[in-house]
């Protein structure tokens, strides 16, 4: 369970401010994925899984350019 569907789960019984300084998460995080909008790192991490799944199914023979390609094609 994510730090931000906690917060959400508990919302009821504890403030959001305090839920998210004991966890060292920021409260605008919060409530833009409560909102349904992600951050630019979420998109980061699921980029680099995806980058990293393709250079291993290559043998790493991918550079920038092929990589850049492919990922393209898949929607990134």
């Amino acid at each position: 369970m994510t730090a931000w569907r906690f917060i959400d789960a508990e919302k009821t019984s504890h403030s959001v401010r305090l839920m998210c300084e004991v966890l060292k998460v920021s409260r605008s995080a919060y409530y833009q994925w409560a909102r349904g909008k992600h951050s630019a790192r979420v998109d980061d991490r699921k980029l680099r899984v995806h980058m990293r799944a393709l250079h291993r199914q290559s043998r790493q023979t991918y550079g920038s350019p092929r990589m850049t390609k492919v990922l393209k094609t898949q929607g990134f």
